[in-house]
């Protein structure tokens, strides 16, 4: 599909018959005017604010790469052309919020989704196809990015308070909301980015003008109308003695809560006490709303209101916020972390020999297996892209997934449908293995750096050399 960048009126429909020269470049010079004024209210209105740090740039069948430079104006005439693609990172005031469903089965369902989870109606928000919509297959075929405009009390609302509000109604209708604070999200109306109708039509032939004036006539919505998560409170999150923060929440376990006023804490302590215990973080909410829909011994307002939705996004919020704090601080729980994986001694010598050779694979394939111990029961293993980057990289993604596939290494349930089940992978030589069998360091932790299991494995350098098909200096240089 061609992408046809034009002006808001068709200079091609008037003829000199009809109009004079003088008029026509009267006309041009009017138009112009009006297109630099769309262009600067665009940039005003969804690119201020933190684009002046650094912003990111997408070539046609290329990968995201960030720019440390202020955001030129040529740039953007670049995106909105349909020459490449511009991204951003969120403004701390957001001016729109736009919901990213990945292959949502068709746009009729994703209205009807976020008409439903958010109670809008159909001049509250406009529906634009993502780049990736005109696929013909694949996880992301059929792509469609909904754009909002939220306010609290009338006013600009927080990239905070955003995704305090939204972000757990987005995580239940399985999709993600932007911009975000640290990660780039490509502009609206450029490439293949066209507004859909009501009707379903895809307008592929209206400019960027035109569009624009669409999301601006978007009616705000009022973010108050929904649950409000509060969010952790450092003093918890630090709280210095944790043999005491555990007493406190297997005590909590036992007798429930004994007194107004002490849910929202109650949640930091429970949530920091089942990072300790190593349970993964869907886990970790589940038990705690089983928690307190049989415990809140009626001392909670909101749940005797019967405010559900709100217990449960400060839930979600206080989750991931303790269990972000942790893991960026690098504090592992009591147990072997088995949210970062774990690895066998027998999975050490079959990488070495899949991949003799190539220690850039061996690492790779090692950072898979790991990734897959703690989840082996589960036969195939839902791994988002963020994750596949996060344990390959995000150059090696793609032909480390390829090269794996032609060796017969995993196997690709490529079924995908957002909201029914997820894009999965199935380790085809991975042996059935207990966390008994886990490589473990001094302090009893699962083994996290390939180097460092292959010198647990192997008795002598030389030893490692030969099993691994590479040079010793290369290995330990």
């Amino acid at each position: 599909m061609k992408y046809k960048p034009s002006l808001p009126i068709e200079l091609e429909n008037l003829t000199p018959q009809i109009i004079s020269r003088k008029g026509l470049r009267q006309l041009g010079s009017e138009l112009i005017k009006e297109a630099k004024s769309e262009f600067q209210t665009f940039r005003e209105s969804l690119c201020r604010g933190r684009f002046e740090e650094r912003f990111g740039i997408q070539r046609i069948g290329q990968q995201w790469r960030n720019i440390p430079s202020v955001l030129p104006e040529k740039a953007l005439i670049g995106h909105l052309r349909g020459d490449y693609w511009i991204g951003l990172r969120a403004q701390w005031y957001p001016n729109c919020v736009t919901f990213d469903f990945d292959n949502p089965g068709s746009i009729d369902k994703a209205r009807a989704v976020l008409e439903s989870e958010l109670d809008l109606d159909e001049e509250q928000y406009r529906v634009f196809t993502s780049p990736s919509f005109f696929r013909e297959e694949g996880a992301h075929s059929g792509s469609l990015h909904c754009m909002i405009k939220p306010t609290y009390d009338g006013r600009p609302a927080t990239i905070k308070l955003i995704h305090g509000i939204l972000g757990p109604i987005a995580s239940r209708i399985r999709c993600e909301i932007y911009p975000q604070k640290n990660k780039i999200f490509r502009l609206p109306l450029g490439r293949n980015q066209h507004l859909v109708q009501r009707n379903g039509l895809i307008e592929d032939e209206m400019s960027w003008i035109a569009a624009f004036r669409e999301i601006q006539k978007i009616t705000p919505v009022a973010l108050e109308n929904y649950p409000r998560c509060e969010f952790p409170t450092g003093e918890i999150l630090d709280y210095p003695d944790w043999s005491e923060q555990r007493s406190k929440a297997e005590q909590l376990l036992i007798t429930g809560l004994t007194s107004e006023g002490l849910r929202h804490d109650a949640t930091g302590v429970l949530a920091r006490y089942y990072y300790f215990r190593n349970e993964l973080p869907e886990e970790a909410e589940k038990k705690i709303a089983d928690f307190f829909r049989q415990k809140h011994n009626g001392f909670s307002e909101e749940i005797n209101a019967g405010n559900w939705p709100l217990v449960d996004n400060e839930i979600w919020a206080w989750v991931t916020d303790t269990y972000k704090h942790f893991g960026q601080r690098g504090i592992l729980p009591d147990a072997i972390h088995n949210l970062q994986g774990w690895i066998t001694r027998s999975d050490i010598i079959h990488i070495s020999r899949e991949f003799f050779g190539s220690l850039i694979n061996q690492k790779r394939y090692f950072k898979l297996i790991s990734y897959a111990r703690p989840r082996q029961k589960a036969g195939f293993i839902p791994i988002h892209r963020e994750n596949w980057r996060r344990l390959i990289g995000n150059r090696g993604e793609k032909e480390f997934k390829d090269l794996a596939q032609n060796r017969e290494l995993i196997e690709v349930n490529n079924s995908y449908r957002v909201g029914a089940y997820s894009k999965s992978y199935r380790l085809m030589k991975l042996s059935r293995a207990s966390s008994d069998e886990m490589l473990m360091d001094e302090n009893m932790r699962a083994i996290q750096d390939y180097k460092e299991a292959l010198r647990m494995v192997f008795e002598s350098f030389s030893e490692i050399a030969r099993a691994t098909g590479i040079s010793i200096r290369r290995l330990y240089d």
